[in-house]
């Protein structure tokens, strides 16, 4: 994709955290492709989420269960295509992580190969050594408490949770 030059910086984890700590608000929206990549980062979007939700979005399953790592890879590479500037957060889809956490940690440095900057996957307690391997290799995590899709065949639908400590 042809692009022409934005004249911010590119969005690090350390201008979020600088942007966080002085209460400056951010952006954060999706994409799975490259012209929406495009037209987000050239509205000054600050970061760019390729969630699994694209398999609901783009590819009309009934929910996010089914996406695989090779199409998180796929979306995660168009996405990196279009932008030049924004920080892009790439989601780990169901199966990627709780399985194996050696498995997990491949999968993680796929997505940042593919261009992601930082990687998203959803749990608590359960995924706190693998967030801390992670940070020790240098790969930053956004960590996912909340709506919880991946989650819905257990808790039954999709409700907030990680409200209390």
């Amino acid at each position: 994709m042809q692009t022409d030059q934005i004249e911010r910086k590119p969005v690090t984890l350390a201008g979020i955290y600088k942007m966080y700590r002085e209460g400056t608000p951010l952006a954060m929206l999706t994409a799975y492709d490259s012209t929406f990549a495009y037209l987000e980062d050239h509205a000054g979007v600050d970061i760019i989420l390729i969630g699994d939700s694209v398999g609901q979005v783009v590819q009309g399953k009934k929910n996010t269960i089914p996406v695989t790592m090779d199409e998180m890879i796929y979306h995660t590479a168009c996405v990196a295509a279009g932008n030049q500037t924004a920080c892009i957060v790439a989601d780990l889809p169901f199966g990627a992580y709780l399985v194996n956490e050696d498995r997990a940690v491949e999968n993680c440095v796929e997505l940042i190969k593919a261009g992601a900057n930082m990687v998203k996957f959803e749990g608590g307690q359960e995924v706190c050594s693998l967030v801390s391997r992670l940070a020790t290799m240098g790969i930053p995590v956004c960590a996912h408490l909340g709506v919880t899709p991946q989650s819905i065949k257990t808790i039954g639908g999709y409700y907030v949770q990680g409200k209390t400590y």
